[in-house]
């Protein structure tokens, strides 16, 4: 998603508020994560993601069991210091979800990101399963994930970020119009300073 919401001189004026008015930061994360939370982006979030897996092959007991989401967090300037490493894009917002107690819902949001061809070999260390070579440890990989990627799309949606990006991106409108309002709020505050 391109980002809609583009703030310029955002590293200006967070080292002007550090100086004047050193608690103004805390308060103008706390305003925006409040508008997070009221545009619904967080229950939408938790709303959307099944509590009972979305895949029969995710009822196990394993590492990547389907435990639903466990917790939405918002991060509000939280990389700051990526001002430092030169011109680039800072998320003034950053919204992260997280599964319960395995790594089943993370894998069912992401299956389908792919930078790179898949290996031909787990990286995983297994312990005497089929496939397996002598000695080191790893399993074959025989489309297993392009198989679990063709389910996903079937039964839940075609694109990565099935439950939790799908459910922020509804919102995501809401929270540039509210957050807009809070920068201008505070752009102004520190106008007034300056003056």
């Amino acid at each position: 998603m391109k980002p809609q919401l583009r703030v310029e001189g955002l590293e200006e004026t967070l080292a002007i508020l550090k100086t004047v008015e050193p608690d103004v930061i805390k308060e103008m994360r706390k305003e925006i994560r409040t508008i997070v939370t009221v545009s619904g982006a967080i229950s939408a979030v938790k709303f959307s993601t099944p509590a009972t897996a979305p895949l029969s092959g995710m009822v196990h007991s394993g590492p990547t069991k389907w435990g639903g989401v466990k917790s939405v967090t918002t991060r509000i300037l939280s990389r700051t210091s990526a001002f430092k490493s030169g011109p680039k894009s800072v998320p003034l917002i950053t919204i992260s979800a997280t599964g319960k107690d395995s790594l089943g819902f993370d894998y069912a949001e992401l299956a389908g990101i792919r930078r790179r061809p898949p290996r031909a070999r787990s990286k995983i260390r297994g312990t005497g399963l089929r496939g397996q070579q002598a000695g080191d440890g790893s399993i074959a990989l025989n489309g297993q994930g392009d198989n679990f990627i063709a389910m996903l799309e079937e039964r839940v949606g075609k694109r990565p970020g099935r439950f939790a990006y799908r459910a922020v991106f509804q919102k995501r409108q809401a929270i540039e119009r509210g957050s807009q309002v809070v920068l201008d709020k505070y752009a102004a505050r520190v106008n007034r300073k300056l003056k």
